[in-house]
């Protein structure tokens, strides 16, 4: 038994060595360390970046902690001791698994050897490990560095690092006698501000499942409970997490949690939350009854009130003492009327004279909002409107039902953008939303809505990463009303856009076009706006000269299209295009540009769908449809459809070897099935019961795969 112990730790030994030896070891220190200098010029770039290397380090954070569909829960810190520079993010950006120890396994306290490439994400130094570079090497302790006194981590200056702060970041911290002094609290996103004893102020950051406030779907994720955020003057006696600096101003680091454990209280105020309204969307002729609950830690709720204002413009509010039975309090406020904004919060008091108020920053900044509606129906509008620079919707967390036409969809012959928005004619700003796919619902469901259909769709709104949407996730809960002509995109100037403003806020999810006022077309300004870093994004604006005013667009990566040919040069983690790639060159013109808008990472961007939403790149059309697919080029007609007989598939050219077609109902099932040979191909569905169903047309040889949407009756 000896023998094979032995033998297995020389296997491991000898297995690091072969997977990293072509590359340095350096330390932690040598990655992160970055001069005085630099840091105050705005730059904390490791010196190692771009480079891979060898780097040795104790496990801090669990896999499976910090959540992200990307890295399928290989995301963790390492710290080598607790001096300053001394943690790391170690992120796999492909989540594939590594060896000889998978990442994945590995537990607090591990010591470890990890080769990798260093890079920066949203201003943070990371490392991204390769493959195979991955060694467990013992076992040690995890430390911790305690304090009080947070001023090394704000920065009235707003800038982005500070010489005191920046040693610190990737590091474990516990800080003592902290003071919540702001939340922001959304149904899958909390956040909150906490200050020390001298009014220094810094960011309590949800980069863990810990703060989630609803159980997460991540595959490999640690599945903690909802978590409930804390109130305005609450006071943590101890609070612990790793030090994050990832592209925030002001404060510019935050903390950020990864254990429930990490929380603990102080004396505290009143909590307010599990907030509802009955009926949601109330009629001119009904009064709205609002309920909460609210506890207090160590003393007793001595009261609560609720405060609301009837029209938007209205800054007078009334107030309602509520009733309670036990911990649950409630109030009523009056009928509006039809069309009307109805704001409200709401205030709790405890034996020790602390207070809540729900939002925080009621009533200036933020108040829960609600519309009367006569017809009981709400709109996108209603859903995606809001008049605070939260942006967040009135209706978050709430399940609705809104009517619209579809203007990008998930369906393969609609080559878009792989995932569904809806808008609503009836309104020039608001009126776009995305519909995300839920867990339960069928990738075949999904993709059974097109471009041009008009839909009804009932599903939970929620803030993904501050873009409102509502997740689709029963069959049950869409209903395709007919087919129309498609949306029509509204005229826009790429100029609007440079940077984020909540002026801008109601085109998102919207269909636009860019076209210029002072010329006639377009230009690249600019091939890569986050250079040195390449995450897909270029710029369109009117002036070729000027590379900082106009629009982003996204293009080929995270929900970027891949039906769309230009790209830029070097994107990271880059998808796998389904037309030919064109590298975009700074002065080449573009007439026009269509596509979604679409908000991540403080800025806006356009999401072109396909190539036709292109006029022309520098005096010549892209190339049309899925031009790397030969059979998917060819002009196709399913005809008669609805059909009560037989169902054809015409194509203008020859049929590759390799096609077939499926038709599934519903439940993702299959009905009939067949190789398609002929350039027109009847199918008899004479026999198939009556409903909606699925064509699929798909090609064995190249992969690729087009949907349509058929009725047997």
């Amino acid at each position: 038994m000896n023998k094979i112990y032995f033998s297995l730790l020389i296997t491991i030994f000898c297995s690091g060595i072969v997977y990293g030896q072509n590359y340095p070891l350096v330390t932690i220190q040598q990655i992160q360390q970055v001069p005085n200098d630099s840091i105050l010029a705005g730059n904390d770039l490791s010196d190692y970046d771009g480079d891979t290397v060898r780097v040795r380090g104790v496990v801090v954070t669990p896999p499976g902690s910090a959540e992200s569909g990307s890295t399928d829960g290989r995301w963790i810190w390492i710290q080598d001791g607790k001096g300053p520079w001394a943690g790391l993010n170690v992120r796999k950006g492909n989540g594939n698994p590594t060896i000889p120890s998978d990442m994945l396994f590995v537990v607090p306290g591990d010591s470890v050897e990890i080769a990798g490439v260093v890079n920066t994400f949203n201003n943070e130094t990371q490392l991204d490990p390769l493959d195979s570079g991955f060694v467990v090497l013992g076992s040690s302790s995890v430390g911790f560095q305690s304090t009080d006194d947070i001023s090394d981590f704000d920065n009235p200056n707003g800038l982005a690092t500070t010489v005191e702060g920046e040693p610190w970041e990737g590091q474990f911290f516990e800080l003592t006698n902290m003071t919540v002094v702001s939340v922001t609290a959304t149904a899958n996103d909390i956040r909150f501000r906490i200050a020390d004893a001298d009014g220094d102020e810094m960011e309590v950051y949800d980069t863990y499942t810990v703060m989630q406030p609803s159980t997460t779907n991540c595959t490999n994720c640690i599945p903690y409970p909802p978590f409930v955020p804390p109130s305005v003057g609450d006071v943590f006696d101890t609070l612990r997490g790793i030090i994050d600096g990832r592209n925030l101003t002001n404060p510019p680091y935050a903390i950020a949690p990864f254990d429930t454990t990490h929380f603990v209280y102080g004396a505290a105020a009143p909590k307010i939350f599990d907030i509802t309204r009955t009926p949601q969307v109330p009629t001119p002729s009904q009064m709205v009854t609002v309920t909460a609950t609210i506890t207090d830690n160590g003393g007793s709720v001595t009261g609560a009130r609720l405060f609301y204002a009837l029209g938007e413009s209205t800054t007078t509010y009334n107030q309602v003492n509520m009733t309670n039975v036990g911990s649950t309090y409630s109030a009523d406020i009056p009928a509006g009327s039809d069309g009307q904004m109805v704001k409200y919060y709401l205030e709790a008091d405890d034996n020790d004279a602390n207070s809540t108020i729900s939002p925080g920053g009621a009533p200036t900044s933020s108040v829960y909002f609600y519309f009367v509606k006569a017809s009981g129906q709400l709109s996108i509008r209603d859903v995606q409107y809001t008049p605070f620079d939260n942006g967040v919707s009135g209706y978050l967390g709430e399940t609705v039902t809104v009517g619209g036409v579809v203007s990008a969809s998930a369906a393969g012959s609609d080559r878009s953008l792989g995932t569904l928005y809806i808008q609503d004619r009836t309104y020039n700003e608001w009126a776009g939303i995305w519909i995300a796919k839920g867990a339960n619902l069928s990738t075949g469901e999904y993709t059974s809505m097109v471009i041009g259909d008009t839909v009804l769709i009932t599903g939970i709104v929620e803030e993904e990463f501050q873009v409102t949407r509502i997740v689709l996730d029963n069959i049950s809960d869409f209903t395709i009303l007919g087919q129309t002509s498609p949306a029509q995109p509204m005229n826009v100037n790429p100029a609007d856009f440079t940077s984020y403003s909540f002026a801008m806020e109601g085109y998102e999810s919207m269909l636009l076009n860019f076209s210029s006022s002072i010329d006639t077309a377009l230009y690249v300004v600019d091939d890569n706006s986050d250079d040195p870093d390449d995450y897909g994004e270029w710029r369109i604006g009117e002036d070729p000269a000027d590379p900082n005013t106009g629009s982003r667009v996204l293009v080929g990566r995270d929900i970027g299209t891949k039906n769309f040919s230009l790209v830029t040069p070097n994107r990271l983690q880059p998808h796998t295009m389904s037309v030919p790639e064109i590298i975009v060159t700074p002065g080449h013109s573009i007439r026009e540009l269509t596509g979604i808008m679409y908000y991540s990472f403080g800025n806006f961007k356009l999401l072109p769908r396909n190539n036709d939403d292109a006029t022309d790149y520098n005096g010549q059309p892209l190339p049309s449809g899925l031009g790397l697919y030969s059979f998917e080029d060819q002009r196709m007609r399913i005809y008669p459809n609805p059909t009560s007989g037989q169902l054809s598939i015409e194509t203008e050219g020859d049929i590759p070897n390799g096609s077939s077609y499926s038709i599934h109902d519903i439940m993702g099932r299959e009905v009939a099935s067949g190789n398609l040979q002929e350039r027109i191909q009847t199918i008899d569905v004479s026999n198939i019961p009556s409903g909606q169903y699925l064509l699929v047309i798909s090609n064995s040889e190249s992969g690729s795969r087009i949907n349509h949407r058929v009725i047997i009756q």
